[in-house]
């Protein structure tokens, strides 16, 4: 069974890469995070209108934590879905 929210299987590319690294390597760290923000808030408002509205804002996470990732910035606003793992909250608790 494929996790179609961390790794689709339409993105592998080869067993060891998939489209993001790919992309990754392909711009710069600003145009990568750019990318990223732009993906996150793409899936949070088009939710529910190419899928269950549970997959597009689980997609949306995946791209604001790869965000925080690459830039260990805050996404957007303060009402934005909090995204981080129970691990990442516990580091600034």
């Amino acid at each position: 069974m494929t996790d179609e929210i961390n790794s689709p299987s339409h993105y592998m590319l080869f067993p060891d890469m998939e489209a993001i690294d790919v992309i990754k390597a392909a711009l710069t760290p600003e145009e990568f995070a750019g990318y990223c923000k732009g993906n996150a808030l793409k899936y949070r408002l088009r939710a529910g209108e190419k899928g269950p509205v549970e997959k597009c804002i689980a997609k949306a996470c995946w791209y604001q934590n790869k965000l925080r990732e690459v830039t260990r910035a805050d996404f957007g606003q303060q009402n934005t879905i909090d995204c981080r793992t129970p691990e990442e909250k516990a580091e600034i608790a």
